[in-house]
């Protein structure tokens, strides 16, 4: 099942939401454990960010908790390599969500896979060195 962050509340400390974020994922977690499923938080939003990723998912580590890398998102919204942040999300990471993008005057214009300006091949290399065995989706 994917739970599917987008922006935090202005009116409530960050540090206090991923919190919350965290004991929802350990939570549904826990119930997903007897179901058969998996919860998945997707990287997108506000949550695009490895060290925010990491601070949610460490405490809810479990068999039935994991993370969705939708490598667009991470490299346009956090500007991170996608070998440094596959390193640094590898334990959480379940599925991989593929697109292609073109940032035109600061808008998000999504093309076929390979038309365009993402690091798809750096993203797919770690991931195979990585020995990535989840499963991928394009979109």
């Amino acid at each position: 099942m994917r739970v599917f962050p987008d922006q935090l509340p202005a009116d409530q400390p960050r540090q206090k939401t991923l919190q919350l974020i965290s004991e929802g994922l350990q939570e549904l977690g826990q119930y997903a454990h007897g179901n058969g499923i998996g919860m998945l938080l997707e990287s997108h939003g506000e949550l695009t960010r490895s060290d925010l990723l990491i601070q949610i998912m460490q405490p809810a580590q479990s068999p039935n908790v994991g993370l969705i890398w939708d490598i667009v998102n991470m490299w346009v919204d956090a500007q991170e390599a996608p070998a440094e942040v596959y390193i640094n999300l590898k334990p959480y990471i379940r599925h991989i969500h593929v697109k292609d993008v073109r940032i035109v005057k600061g808008t998000h214009q999504y093309v076929p896979i390979g038309a365009a300006e993402a690091p798809l091949r750096e993203a797919i290399t770690a991931l195979k060195i990585g020995n990535f065995d989840g499963y991928y989706s394009f979109e």
